[in-house]
């Protein structure tokens, strides 16, 4: 991408490092959180509510996590969408980034 301005590769290299970031989540912190879950049969019979508090809390961090990947893989494939959209007007209208405002 060496023909294109400074600012189309910074995008691109945070695009790169979102998409990086929301695989960590998959890949990383998705499977710990849910290696977290304890059995209903390692606790005590008279747990107090204990178990469904943790497991509903442990669910909820999962869901959230998901989320947050999920979020990332948005904002990484905006980012890109962005890129894409400013190459092209850039290979039409030159190397600045800014010539696809409307004068």
């Amino acid at each position: 991408m060496n023909t294109f301005s400074l600012n189309l590769q910074k995008l691109e290299e945070m695009a790169t490092e979102v998409d990086a970031a929301g695989g960590r989540f998959r890949d990383q912190y998705e499977p710990k959180i849910a290696y977290l879950q304890i059995s209903g049969s390692d606790l005590p019979v008279f747990d107090g509510g204990f178990h469904a508090s943790y497991e509903r809390m442990r669910q909820e961090m999962a869901e959230a996590t998901k989320a947050l990947r999920d979020a990332l893989a948005d904002i990484g494939g905006a980012l890109k969408t962005v890129v894409t959209t400013y190459e092209k007007g850039e290979e039409a209208k030159g190397a600045s980034f800014d010539t696809l405002l409307p004068s």
